[in-house]
């Protein structure tokens, strides 16, 4: 696992809490405890300002996994 990816979950585990169980790239909305739409808007907010990225609007309703937003920070160069 990259440091990268280790410090996405660390930033996504951060927000959620150790209610949130183990995370991996299919933790997300809706199937990981504690992972409702608001705590969505949180990881989202906390991703764009630890990983100094801007999402639109439309990658704002769309990224609902761990998996959605790496490839999307990946996309963009920003992580390995």
């Amino acid at each position: 696992m990259s440091h990268y990816l280790r410090d996405l979950l660390a930033t996504i585990a951060g927000i959620l809490g150790p209610g949130a169980g183990t995370l991996d790239l299919d933790s997300g909305l809706d199937v990981t405890p504690e992972w409702d739409s608001l705590k969505n808007m949180e990881v989202l907010l906390k991703v764009e300002e630890t990983f100094g990225v801007r999402f639109s609007a439309d990658e704002l309703m769309s990224l609902h996994t761990i998996r959605g937003i790496n490839l999307c920070l990946r996309s963009r160069g920003l992580i390995g």
